[in-house]
């Protein structure tokens, strides 16, 4: 009897261990579903990436941007913080482009025009003459595909390493590229290798706008996905803002960057303001630490940050030509 009692005043002990336990945890901890936007997702004490503008990750894989470092004049994806509409086909064809807007940081534009690959747009005479590199269409892998090929990005995988051609400027402050897919060029495959070890087809892609791009008009009524995160993960090359778009069968990417020459007065700012200081918070853009902190505040950064302004009006120039 002295054995039961014992028996059932352990149980009664471990039961009451239990509840106390239970009660003790913090009841005020948010329920992840209920959790909308960046502010409560920050609040509830969720990892923030390391990029701009800033995305808050929840445990249930979904991500929030922090609206409040929008592009100005560049606007939210419909229904919520991710969509799947895909950018309309159609597009607005103009046989010149139009003027940059006189808020445009370089105040000398040049008109860029290329029949055979059906675009042009204005950039700054600054940023010299341009070159066309050619592409690498022939060389692709395609089907069987037994493993990862290359990166695929955007809505239906868009094979951004498949490219007819590549167009640069020989003095562009930044990083600047734009590449051009065109379905209809003879001989070129239908269907490709991914980067997830199976196949696209071409055809099949539409650019998508995924979480933390926005959709923005140029003046031609031509529909871009943005993406205007700048990224850096280990301090010597920064990811700057991306267009993306589609007419017809022409894809084309518009990407840019920066990367800091050594021993140059830029890189000498970023290492003894930027980095040497802030210890393990090197990557901290919010304690101002880090390559995307000195593109947003650095004395010597201006020229980048102005491009990358011109860069929004190369793109509100930007026209499909016939």
């Amino acid at each position: 009897m002295k054995f039961s009692m014992a028996i059932v005043s352990i149980i009664v002990l471990v039961v009451g261990a239990g509840v106390l336990l239970v009660l003790s945890e913090d009841t005020t901890a948010p329920n992840v579903a209920s959790i909308s936007n960046f502010d409560e997702c920050k609040k509830a004490g969720y990892p923030i990436m390391e990029k701009y503008p800033e995305e808050c990750a929840t445990p249930d894989g979904r991500t929030f941007m922090n609206e409040s470092q929008l592009v100005p004049g560049s606007q939210k994806p419909t229904g919520g913080n991710t969509t799947t509409d895909p950018i309309v086909a159609k597009q607005v064809v103009e046989k010149a482009p139009a003027q940059p807007s006189p808020q445009s940081g370089s105040t000398s534009w040049k008109t860029y025009r290329n029949d055979k690959l059906g675009l042009a747009f204005n950039y700054p005479a600054e940023w010299g003459e341009a070159t066309v590199e050619s592409g690498n269409e022939t060389s692709i892998e395609v089907p069987p595909c037994e493993g990862p090929m290359m990166e695929t990005y955007i809505g239906k995988p868009y094979p951004w390493g498949l490219y007819n051609a590549s167009v640069k400027f020989s003095k562009a402050p930044i990083d600047f590229e734009i590449k051009l897919l065109d379905l209809d060029t003879p001989g070129i495959q239908k269907v490709v290798c991914s980067g997830e070890g199976g196949s696209v087809t071409l055809s099949d892609i539409q650019p998508q706008a995924q979480s933390g791009e926005v959709l923005v008009t140029n003046k031609a009524g031509i529909r871009f996905v943005f993406d205007p995160s700048l990224f850096s993960s280990i301090n010597t090359g920064l990811e700057g803002p991306i267009y993306t778009t589609r007419h017809n069968n022409k894809l084309v990417w518009i990407y840019s960057g920066y990367t800091p020459y050594a021993y140059t007065p830029e890189e000498k700012e970023l290492g003894e303001k930027y980095i040497a200081p802030c210890g393990t918070d090197v990557y901290n853009t919010e304690k101002g630490c880090g390559l995307v902190a000195w593109v947003q505040t650095g004395v010597t950064a201006g020229k980048v940050r102005q491009s990358f302004n011109d860069l929004k009006e190369l793109v509100q120039t930007f026209v499909f030509v016939q």
